[in-house]
């Protein structure tokens, strides 16, 4: 029988070719038909692949990593509830303005609709907060429509300053602005700026 390195090179097997192969678990030589290897190989490279994309599209957390739930991509957009993130860099604008539109009546301001809110006043209203989380800053800018003169009753969750709420800008179209901070009851107000 020729050694392997004196066979002659074949580089197009077909299907039905037969390759001696060793039965390790019965300790016996048998034969397997190139279309079987191929077949074989298939199912491994499939199964390889399904595991990476798997990986890549963040379906779900494995045990190896140590969490449970979805794993939020590097690319992905993703809405996150009842998340922590611990020192988070952000390199894009987190703090959009919330636009109100023009108020002609009493309104509830929605902090989780922004944390930077700015609206027009149409008439004499009364404002109220809610869903801030204690801590955080809050900013609101108020103008005056092109009548002027309007004015805003506070709710009472709202603190100022020795106790009583600013004296706003009443010039027509000017704008005053006004940072809050909440301690999660009430949010304490002082004046940022007026009659821009």
């Amino acid at each position: 029988m020729p050694k392997i390195s004196e066979l002659q090179s074949y580089t197009t097997p077909q299907d039905n070719d037969v390759q001696p192969i060793v039965d390790t678990a019965n300790t016996t030589t048998k034969k397997i038909t190139w279309q079987t290897i191929k077949t074989k190989i298939k199912e491994y490279l499939d199964s390889f692949y399904a595991t990476i994309t798997s990986l890549n599209s963040h379906t779900s957390a494995t045990s190896a990593h140590g969490t449970t739930g979805d794993v939020v991509g590097t690319t992905d957009t993703q809405t996150l509830t009842n998340k922590t993130l611990t020192k988070p860099t952000i390199d894009t604008d987190i703090n959009p303005v919330h636009d109100l539109g023009t108020l002609t009546a009493d309104t509830t301001i929605n902090w989780n609709n922004g944390k930077i809110q700015k609206l027009v006043l149409g008439a004499n209203i009364t404002i109220t907060f809610s869903n801030a989380v204690a801590g955080e800053k809050l900013i609101l800018f108020i103008t005056q429509d092109s009548t002027g003169n309007r004015t805003i009753t506070w709710d009472s969750n709202v603190k100022w300053e020795g106790g009583t709420a600013p004296t706003l800008t009443t010039t027509a179209n000017k704008t005053d602005v006004i940072a809050f901070v909440s301690d999660g009851t009430y949010y304490y107000g002082q004046i940022y700026g007026q009659d821009y």
